[in-house]
């Protein structure tokens, strides 16, 4: 594994140190006050399981999120001087420098001590990022840097380092022959409403936002519609509508989403929701939810 040279904590310090006597740096005010920084800190990226040069297999993880559950990654940490609320972030970054992967984690006991190494294992990595290749272009992408930052409260950066080394992150195979697509979930969002969510019957007049995931295992072009249809007829727009879109062609068996425009929750006794799903070898899934009487 390729890495810039190690520092070593001690030496670190000694060079901070003399930095620091040589004068007071100019400041500007703050809207609101912050945590302090201290004046510099050292990263040092130990290893990974699996190591450098290896593949990285995306799986699905909790909440439908795609990550690498077998990727730990080890840091070494130091400060010159003690500041709490710290925090370490990853990216693992292709060859154009677009982040594919982050991982994140809290320092041990939330503070990082001045002078004293700390070990940071960060454990849990999710994929994705904008203008990734994976997984709208490619199955596979080469992954050529990992960037580690200590930030301090969630915002300020304490520091930052790059590190040459390189991975491949890849996603998992298509089915090999024609599958029928299946609705993996169905759900939906009162907008700006903390409680409005998924199993709550929503209230009239909430801002309604509704998504269908599909998966089909061949990676088939998709063509989805919601439906929205009150039990006791439609009468007005806002009491039956329907959306739909289409889906390339995709090269991971990633699910597609729907999510439609925001809608307002009329006042009605019951409505159905129907998510319908159709590929292009014309197979077909669908699935309803009923509000209230349907």
């Amino acid at each position: 594994m390729d890495s810039a040279p190690v520092v070593r904590p001690a030496l670190l310090l000694l060079a901070l140190s003399a930095f620091s006597c040589g004068g007071a740096r100019p400041t500007t005010p703050e809207a609101a006050p912050s945590p302090s920084p201290p004046l510099s800190a050292a990263i040092e990226f130990v290893d990974s399981v699996p190591g450098a040069g290896s593949a990285l297999p995306v799986e699905e993880c909790a909440g439908g999120e795609s990550c690498v559950p077998g990727l730990t990654m080890a840091f070494v940490l130091t400060s010159l001087e003690t500041v709490a609320q710290t925090h370490l972030a990853v990216e693992l970054r292709d060859p154009q420098s677009h982040v594919c992967i982050t991982g994140f984690a809290s320092i041990p006991g939330g503070t990082l001590p001045a002078g004293q190494p700390v070990r940071v294992a960060v454990t849990y990595f999710e994929v994705g990022g904008d203008g990734c290749l994976y997984p709208a272009s490619a199955a596979a992408v080469p992954i050529k840097d990992v960037v580690a930052r200590i930030t301090v409260g969630g915002r300020a950066t304490l520091a930052e380092r790059r590190f040459a080394t390189s991975y491949l992150l890849q996603g998992p195979p298509l089915a090999s022959g024609p599958t029928r697509p299946e609705i993996a979930g169905i759900c939906w969002d009162a907008v700006g409403i903390p409680t409005g969510h998924c199993a709550e019957t929503p209230l009239a007049g909430d801002p309604m936002q509704y998504w269908c995931d599909v998966r089909d295992p061949d990676g088939d072009a998709l063509t989805i519609t919601f439906e929205f249809r009150a039990s006791d007829g439609c009468g007005a727009a806002d009491r039956c509508w329907s959306e739909a879109d289409t889906f390339p062609m995709r090269l991971v068996p990633d699910p597609a989403r729907l999510v439609t425009r925001i809608h307002e929750y009329p006042l009605l006794g019951g409505a159905l929701l129907t998510c319908t799903a159709t590929d292009t070898h014309g197979f077909s899934a669908t699935r309803s939810i009923c509000f209230g009487k349907c």
